[in-house]
């Protein structure tokens, strides 16, 4: 994983305190992905997404979020 552990512990905690977080199985039955579904609920996360763009864009790119977006989502 390329995000600093320490990124990793932000988002992740940051992600799992928002109360609005959109539910995983109302993706499905509209026909979207797991993978929309877990942007969707970074985007959803107050501040999250700027916290992102000055913090880990400047040394991972989209896909290396992708990965600690899914270990976040899966539990772990």
């Amino acid at each position: 994983m390329k995000i600093k552990k320490e990124h990793y512990a932000y988002i992740k905690e940051q992600m799992l305190a928002n109360s609005k977080a959109p539910l995983l199985q109302n993706y499905i039955a509209a026909g979207l992905s797991e993978k929309r579904w877990r942007w969707d609920w970074c985007y959803a996360t107050p501040g999250l997404s700027r916290w992102i763009c000055y913090n880990i864009y400047s040394y991972a790119n989209d896909d290396h979020i992708d990965t600690v977006l899914k270990l976040i989502t899966r539990g772990e």
